[in-house]
């Protein structure tokens, strides 16, 4: 008959699991339950889950510090690469250099060549005496027999005399190495030293034909007034200008401050007195006077004088022959 005791009690025992443990004193049976069982093969099996884990993660940082080696080892030759491109690079670009520094030299020799034909063509004109049509002036002309008043009208239409109240020369009318180009360049006109804010006079009568506010490049302010008989006065770098265009000035009159615009190297006034499309020496104006008249005259002989004075003659004879006449009126009455 079957009995349900002795049913449960080797179902019991045949769930315990019995481990033997050999020692130096003997041997000992540990008995383990049916839980106990469960627990210990759960363990085991955790223990076998984190070993595959750290095995996988271990071959995964391996991969990686392998792939990382590698392209580190890639990186490296890149840059290997790039350095050997770099030294290619620099030696090419030294090369231009060396060709552009070449080019440079032949171009200022070329121009330094040129400017020097054209200075002594220059010369061979003034000694000559012809102008830029190639007709020769100013043969046949005596000027010192001119009279006072044919003078005085002359230089009072015609610049001379100082711009400012002192001259201090910095740099003459002619070739000269440019002092920002470092370079050989002709200097159109004369430049004279003297503090911001120098009154500024017009040299002759005339009418102010340009006024050009510009304080960052070039001439900088710019003042022209137009002469008669074809002449032209300029003054650049000015701080401040007190005319307008189509004012008339008359000799001594102040017209501007001078200062340090444009491409300057500090205060100073630019001069430059130009006769139709020619550029004249200033200087030669600056100095001239009743005393040095026709020394003068002979000096600049680009200028069509012999016309200038034709033109003096017939406004001072038109002028006359009205005062004549206004006086005869006046007696009539």
């Amino acid at each position: 008959m079957f009995n349900k005791k002795e049913f449960k009690k080797r179902e019991k025992d045949r769930n315990k699991h019995i481990i033997t443990i050999h020692d130096k004193d003997g041997i000992r049976q540990v008995t383990m339950g049916y839980f106990a069982k469960r627990l210990f093969w759960l363990i085991i099996l955790i223990i076998i889950i984190v070993l595959s884990l750290s095995f996988l993660y271990t071959k995964y940082l391996e991969d990686s510090f392998i792939e990382l080696q590698s392209i580190h080892k890639n990186t490296e030759i890149e840059i290997a690469k790039l350095k050997l491109q770099q030294k290619e690079i620099i030696t090419y670009t030294n090369k231009l250099k060396s060709i552009i520094d070449t080019k440079e030299k032949q171009k200022e020799h070329l121009q330094n060549t040129i400017g020097s034909l054209g200075e002594e063509l220059e010369n061979t004109r003034n000694i000559l005496g012809i102008n830029d049509d190639g007709f020769k002036i100013n043969s046949n002309i005596n000027y010192s027999k001119l009279s006072i008043g044919e003078k005085e009208v002359i230089m009072h239409y015609i610049p001379n005399g100082k711009p400012v109240p002192r001259i201090t020369r910095s740099s003459g009318f002619g070739w000269r190495i440019h002092p920002i180009y470092h370079r050989r360049i002709f200097h159109r006109g004369l430049d004279i030293s003297v503090p911001t804010g120098t009154k500024v006079m017009a040299t002759a009568n005339g009418v102010v034909e340009k006024v050009r506010y510009n304080k960052h490049t070039g001439y900088g302010n710019l003042l022209i007034i137009k002469h008669s008989y074809g002449f032209r006065s300029a003054y650049a770098h000015l701080n401040s200008i007190s005319v307008e265009v189509g004012d008339y000035v008359l000799k001594g009159q102040v017209v501007a401050r001078s200062g340090n615009t444009g491409r300057s190297t500090g205060p100073h006034l630019h001069y430059e007195v130009r006769y139709l499309d020619k550029i004249l020496n200033p200087n030669l104006f600056i100095k001239w006077n009743l005393k040095n008249f026709t020394d003068t005259i002979k000096k600049e002989n680009r200028v069509q004088w012999h016309s200038v004075v034709k033109a003096t003659k017939t406004i001072i004879h038109t002028v006359q022959q009205a005062l004549l006449l206004q006086e005869r009126k006046l007696k009539e009455r």
